[in-house]
């Protein structure tokens, strides 16, 4: 399996009307090219670094939070670059995204090799490892079903964010169910009172 790169895997989302929270992308080390985007986006920002030799960015130091100036930012894309030396990587993409705090969950995918497509929905952040608590089904799923998925983790949502996360759930099956994904994970989706924003995509072909 490989990683599919960032904007490939936002292009392969748009096609399922599944929008990552905005972002602003650099494919070279150029730093004044970074400082224009972060104040396009302004700050506080997040920066990560997506190559293919690092499936779990946050275990590789590939994820800086809370840059809130532009020595901040200077810091931080160091600190990529150290990583970037550090394990040959040739190919990347360096990414900025607005800082956006909330609860943490998780919508993923996988083809199971008995079961084929499926889909499932949990804590994320600290509480995925500390609680275990997650809903899976068989792709497909509709949007009814998706929230009976939802009601299986006892997450604290009204049902406006409910209804979000279904419908997210069930373009998420359809991907896994139609392309030649093999996983899939948002990891995480931010709620917070504006909706459920979609912070983070890794996919493996």
């Amino acid at each position: 399996m490989r990683v599919m790169d960032f904007k490939g895997s936002v292009g392969l989302l748009k096609r399922y009307r599944l929008k990552p929270i905005i972002f602003a992308s650099a494919s070279n080390k150029d730093f004044p090219a970074l400082k224009r985007q972060a104040v396009k986006i302004g700050y506080p920002c997040v920066l990560k670094l997506y190559a293919r030799e690092i499936l779990h960015k946050s275990m590789a130091g590939a994820v800086i939070t809370g840059i809130r100036d532009e020595p901040g930012l200077v810091a931080a894309h160091k600190s990529m670059l150290e990583i970037i030396h550090e394990h040959h990587i040739t190919r990347f993409e360096l990414v900025l995204q607005p800082q956006v705090d909330g609860f943490e969950i998780i919508v993923g995918g996988k083809q199971d090799a008995s079961f084929g497509p499926i889909v499932l929905f949990g804590f994320g952040g600290i509480y995925a490892e500390a609680l275990r608590q997650t809903a899976i089904r068989i792709c497909p799923i509709t949007a009814s079903q998706a929230l009976e998925m939802i009601q299986e983790i006892p997450i604290p949502l009204d049902m406006h964010h409910k209804n979000q996360l279904a419908d997210i759930i069930s373009r998420v099956a359809r991907l896994m169910e139609k392309e030649a994904v093999k996983e899939l994970d948002f990891n995480p989706i931010l709620i917070n009172e504006d909706g459920c924003h979609i912070v983070d995509v890794r996919m493996l072909l």
